[in-house]
């Protein structure tokens, strides 16, 4: 994506920066890349990288499927949206003149004089709160910050708006409200042990910024069945495959042998060299196989501007089914 400011990247590590080698580059391209053909093509695109090592590889590819998320992005949580809920719903927001987060559970729309009114049962916030029955008319929603995911507390704010400052450095153009709207980008299937470790230890910052995040931060990742808020989640290789997602990212051999279960979104495949095996290859060949390549000249378009030697790619776009 020509969007990304790939240049302004810098990886700090104990306080010492450096800018982002062409690997890392290259890994956040591809997941913008993957994320963006999903948005494009009709049917599944598959990308399998071989690569040297996978540690942080993986979730770079991550980083890039947000970014490229976030320029997708064209509204919000609305009225309409609200509307089309049914009764019995858990949705979340926030108030002005209120300072926790509320959430509540919709009821059956009621009219009074002529105005349809979406009555809600308050179920979190403060106490004196809990049990009300909160109406709301579409000015009234005006108001209000919605999500049909738990909002960040008030303390996790601030992480959300240094990510939204990371983005906006790294070049990306979007819609505000894209952050603390419902639904992640990618799926990480993973050891979570192994991926959040390999996340300790090292940040990002980009533009003028001397604050580096971490990168799960930066990913807004929260596990797979978390209520809350997420641009990215990661579910174990071993776990139950959630909802679908644009993305899903399978991390290593174990992660491979889901691949069958995520029935939904595009594909990216990461496996370290010695990782490759006759059944990815023969999985592969079957991917040729169904390969619409109508969508070539599109996928190229929008490809990588280059991808080193040290990094082995290949892709099928699946026909739709």
């Amino acid at each position: 994506m020509s969007s990304l400011n790939l240049e302004s990247l810098q990886v700090s590590v104990e306080g010492h920066s450096e800018l982002l080698p062409d690997w890392a580059k290259s890994a956040i391209e591809i997941g913008a890349w993957v994320r963006s053909a999903e948005a494009s093509i009709d049917g599944r695109f598959l990308v399998c990288c071989v690569v040297p090592c996978r540690a942080t590889f993986t979730a770079l590819v991550g980083l890039g499927a947000v970014a490229a998320g976030a320029t997708l992005f064209r509204k919000g949580f609305s009225w309409a949206d609200l509307l089309n809920l049914d009764a019995g719903t858990e949705i979340f927001w926030a108030a002005p003149g209120v300072k926790q987060k509320l959430s509540g559970v919709l009821q059956t729309h009621e009219e009074s004089h002529g105005n349809l009114m979406v009555p809600v049962t308050i179920t979190k916030g403060p106490k004196r709160m809990q049990g009300v029955k909160w109406f709301f008319t579409e000015s009234k929603f005006r108001d209000c910050e919605f999500s049909e995911e738990k909002l960040p507390s008030n303390a996790a704010s601030e992480r959300f708006e240094n990510a939204g400052l990371f983005f906006k450095a790294f070049g990306l153009r979007s819609d505000s409200s894209w952050l603390t709207t419902a639904g992640a980008e990618v799926r990480f299937v993973s050891n979570l042990a192994a991926f959040r470790r390999n996340l300790e230890g090292w940040g990002l910052t980009s533009g003028t910024s001397n604050h580096a995040a971490p990168l799960d931060q930066l990913l807004i990742l929260r596990d797979e069945g978390d209520p809350s808020l997420a641009k990215a989640r990661i579910t174990h290789n071993r776990g139950s495959i959630g909802s679908d997602c644009p993305v899903s990212i399978l991390d290593g051999p174990l992660a491979f042998q889901r691949i069958y279960d995520i029935q939904a979104g595009s594909l990216v495949v990461v496996l370290d060299r010695n990782d490759l095996a006759e059944e990815h290859i023969d999985f592969l060949i079957q991917a040729r196989s169904e390969h619409s390549p109508e969508h070539c000249p599109k996928l190229a378009e929008l490809a990588p501007r280059s991808i080193p030697a040290t990094i082995e790619i290949t892709g099928y776009c699946l026909r739709a089914t």
